[in-house]
């Protein structure tokens, strides 16, 4: 007999305290102030819980941390951490089976040696959490990160996501979070949708689809160096096999203007929350 498991998956890149700075994102100074911001985005997170959710997070500052560990852990999750990234899941649903989690880079024997210099020179993390339902059985794979932000360096990015696809063709029933500052358009996102790229390398095994139309917006704010952005760079990738059920709302750039960048009184951070449910 086969037996579904439903899970709820979101993922947030938080926007890091120290990060919060005037002199940086350019809006009002009252919306950057992290106790208030803080506030909300635990708001935001809790309004969202449901059973068997799972929270990846991004740009998590230590003060944030402690914090959002004492408070979830009360809500009954364990929290799995790396620099910047965590993973939060209910402890009373799940077992933990494997944990692989570091600098991206330590995965570089998935990757020809002539590019692990590159991969080597810039520091960014990913965590592999393989999870087991207490009462099914039934494994997930649940995997955050977060790649560079330079534009400059799109091909590290497409060697820092191409190693981490290829780790993952040990696991099964793979759902992928993260901040990939990567456009629709991009060899990181098209790589991991099986679609033509121009750089050639070894493809991978698993197969994704993304769970948000690449039309939406996950970020609209306005920053010393690039000026208003409005895009969509976070995104849940999950393998084939499982079924998306529901997704958030997210609006598209039509919705946004230079009066609504975040963060600001609704949107605690300069990124906005997605998340999904699914049938696995």
């Amino acid at each position: 007999m086969i037996i579904y498991m439903i899970i709820k998956v979101l993922s947030y890149n938080i926007l890091m305290d120290i990060l919060a700075n005037p002199d940086f994102i350019k809006v009002k100074k009252k919306y950057l102030d992290n106790k208030y911001r803080l506030k909300l985005i635990i708001k935001k997170i809790l309004s969202e819980l449901e059973k068997n959710t799972i929270i990846c997070l991004q740009e998590v500052g230590n003060s944030q941390l402690n914090i959002l560990i004492k408070i979830f852990y009360n809500l009954g999750y364990y929290c799995v951490n790396v620099d910047e990234l965590c993973i939060f899941f209910p402890y009373n649903k799940f077992n933990i089976k494997n944990v692989n989690l570091g600098i991206i880079s330590n995965l570089k024997y998935n990757l020809p040696k002539k590019f692990h210099e590159l991969l080597i020179s810039k520091r960014k993390y990913f965590i592999i959490l393989e999870l087991e339902d207490k009462k099914t059985k039934n494994k997930i794979t649940v995997v955050n990160t977060h790649l560079l932000a330079n534009p400059k360096y799109e091909q590290i990015k497409f060697l820092q996501i191409y190693v981490i696809l290829r780790e993952l063709e040990k696991y099964k029933n793979i759902i992928l979070c993260g901040d990939l500052n990567s456009l629709p358009a991009s060899d990181v996102v098209k790589f991991i949708l099986h679609q033509k790229i121009s750089i050639k390398l070894k493809n991978i095994e698993n197969i994704y689809k993304s769970t948000h139309n690449h039309n939406l917006i996950t970020t609209h704010t306005k920053n010393k160096l690039s000026g208003i952005f409005t895009e969509m760079i976070d995104y849940i990738f999950v393998s084939n096999n499982i079924e998306v059920i529901n997704i958030s709302k997210l609006n598209d750039r039509s919705d946004y203007n230079s009066k609504n960048i975040a963060p600001n009184k609704n949107d605690p951070s300069d990124h906005f929350l997605i998340s999904t449910t699914l049938n696995i």
